[in-house]
C-alpha cells in the first residue's frame, strides 16, 4: 500500500506539466503557422518532438522512483497517466483561452480567415481540385461555428489513440525487467 501511494504521489511531479507546457506551446505554433508558413517546419519538429520529450521524462521518473525492476505494465501506466495528465492539462488552458481570452471569436475568425486565404491561393494553382478547394472552404466555416467545449470533445478520442501509441512505445522503451537488474549487479 505504501508503494502504490508513493507512486501516485510521485504522479503529481511537475513533470507531466512539463509535457503539457511543451504541448500548449505547440498548439501556439500550429496557429503562427496558418498566417506564417515558416512555423509549420517548427511545428513538424515540435510534433515530432512530442514522444522524445516522453521518453526523457519516463526514464527521468524510472530512474529516480524504481530501484530494480520497472515492469511493462507499470511502465505503460505511468507514461499513460502522464500523458493523460499533459493533454488535460493543455485541453484546460485551451479552453480558458477560448472562453476567457477570445470571447468575441476573434482567433477563431483568424484562423478560419486563413483557411479561406489558402484556398484561394491553391485556386491560382493549376491541377488542384475545385472541390478539395470547396471542402477546405466548408471546414473552415464548421471550425468558427464549433463552440470551445465540442472542439475539446473532437480532440479526446484523438490525444487518446494517439498517446496511447506513444505510452505504449515509451514502455516499451523505458522497461527495466529482473534480468536486466541481475545483469548489472
Amino acid at each position: 500500500m505504501a508503494k502504490l501511494y508513493k507512486l501516485s504521489e510521485t504522479m503529481l511531479s511537475p513533470l507531466p506539466t512539463i509535457l503539457g507546457t511543451y504541448q500548449i506551446v505547440k498548439y501556439l505554433v500550429f496557429a503562427c503557422s496558418l498566417s506564417k508558413p515558416a512555423f509549420s517546419v517548427v511545428f513538424a519538429i515540435m510534433a515530432l518532438g512530442v514522444p522524445v520529450l516522453a521518453y526523457i521524462i519516463q526514464k527521468r521518473f524510472r530512474d529516480k522512483y524504481s530501484p530494480k525492476v520497472f515492469p511493462f505494465f507499470l511502465s505503460w501506466m505511468v507514461s499513460f497517466l502522464t500523458m493523460f495528465y499533459s493533454v488535460v492539462f493543455s485541453m484546460v488552458i485551451s479552453y480558458v483561452l477560448m472562453m476567457l481570452v477570445d470571447k468575441d471569436g476573434t482567433i477563431f475568425t483568424l484562423l478560419s480567415n486563413q483557411m479561406v486565404l489558402a484556398a484561394d491561393t491553391y485556386r491560382t494553382i493549376d491541377g488542384i481540385d475545385a472541390e478539395l478547394i470547396e471542402q477546405m472552404e466548408r471546414y473552415a466555416k464548421a471550425f468558427v461555428s464549433m463552440t470551445p467545449i465540442t472542439l475539446i470533445k473532437m480532440l479526446i478520442p484523438t490525444v487518446f489513440s494517439c498517446g496511447n501509441i506513444i505510452s505504449l512505445i515509451v514502455a516499451m522503451l523505458t522497461t527495466k525487467s529482473i534480468r536486466s537488474s541481475l545483469k548489472n549487479r
